[in-house]
């Protein structure tokens, strides 16, 4: 960085001696000579004035996104924060109005903050600190996986809440999500909440033994559970917890974060 301000400030006193011998007569070889000089510098400046126009282009970018979205004013400023945005296209390939439509949905989120998208959504929650069956507990909080259907994509984007089906099947393994037809959505939830689940907790059949060696439960959910309990059940070697329409329902989305598309299929 040094030698790149070393040689700006070269570059402006020879466009300055240039300027100033150009009104004289006799002085064309010295003319010449300032001229390859100034060549000289140009190339040398030039790979620093290329990484700043790119830096600046892609921040430039994460601001405008910031400023649709109405993210705080504090984040639109903040370097870090904007590279966070940046990242998050980079990574995910969306475009800028796909991250500013994310974004707003996030904010209707009951338990999410100004601060949410970007702390928690747009870092994938952070590290993994644990897991509870196939369910991923990170740091930012614990990860659950939905397919839904492109009207129920949109109600969540209006609304900040998951709409219910019969069984609402979530699922903790992202290809276990995507054997469904729809749009497939990374739900942000607070740490804990899957134990809530638990605690309303029954299980599909007395014979999902993996139910009770993963989570304890061992009554089985009898018929009309959806509107009563939260049901834990055994596919394909996993644990899938269906929300039905009553409790476990009402305990995602009071407790979700944020959210993001991961894929149409």
């Amino acid at each position: 960085m040094r030698h790149y301000i070393k040689s700006y400030i070269l570059l402006f006193f020879l466009f300055i001696t240039a300027g100033l011998l150009s009104g004289q007569t006799g002085c064309d070889d010295l003319l010449i000579n300032l001229g390859d000089d100034i060549a000289e510098a140009g190339a040398t400046l030039r790979p620093y004035f290329e990484d700043v126009a790119n830096v600046g282009g892609k921040r430039i970018k994460a601001w405008e996104i910031a400023r649709r979205a109405n993210l705080d004013e504090a984040i639109s400023l903040s370097p870090d924060d904007l590279t966070k945005i940046d990242d998050y296209i980079v990574r995910t390939g969306k475009s800028a109005d796909d991250v500013v439509e994310e974004i707003v949905g996030n904010s209707k989120a009951t338990s999410s903050t100004s601060r949410s998208w970007v702390d928690v959504v747009s870092k994938g929650a952070g590290a993994k600190v644990g897991q509870l069956g196939n369910y991923s507990v990170h740091e930012g909080g614990e990860v659950i996986y939905r397919t839904i259907s492109q009207s129920h994509y949109d109600d969540l984007l209006a609304s900040g809440k998951l709409q219910g089906t019969g069984e609402t099947t979530t699922a903790g393994v992202i290809g276990e999500a995507q054997g469904y037809n729809g749009i497939t959505v990374k739900f942000y939830v607070k740490n804990g909440t899957i134990n809530e689940f638990v605690a309303n907790g029954r299980m599909a059949q007395s014979s999902h033994t993996l139910v009770t060696q993963q989570f304890g439960i061992t009554q089985v959910a009898p018929s009309g559970w959806n509107t009563q309990f939260v049901r834990f059940k055994q596919e394909n070697g996993l644990v899938n917890i269906q929300l039905g329409n009553g409790p476990g329902l009402n305990i995602l989305n009071n407790n979700l974060i944020g959210f993001e598309k991961i894929s149409v299929q």
